[in-house]
């Protein structure tokens, strides 16, 4: 299943917009008896971080908490 562009909502207002996604393979780790959601290029071709303050980062690769996590949507253009 591949995804054009998913956005992962975070509690803090931030945002992650993966491009050209495999959505089927995105994978959960857990440390420390806590869940990240492990995020790389071979998942998404490209992943931007954006912050309130509207500051976008390039990523290669992201491990985000689940808890901070509010939605993840999936968008077909």
């Amino acid at each position: 299943m591949e995804n054009n562009k998913l956005i992962i909502h975070m509690v803090n207002g931030d945002k992650y917009y993966l491009y050209n996604t495999k959505g089927s393979i995105l994978r959960v780790r857990n440390f420390d008896d806590m869940n990240f959601l492990e995020i790389d290029n071979t998942i998404a071709k490209e992943i931007i971080h954006v912050t309130l303050e509207a500051e976008e980062k390039v990523l290669s690769r992201v491990a985000i908490n689940v808890k901070n996590i509010v939605s993840i949507d999936y968008v077909e253009e």
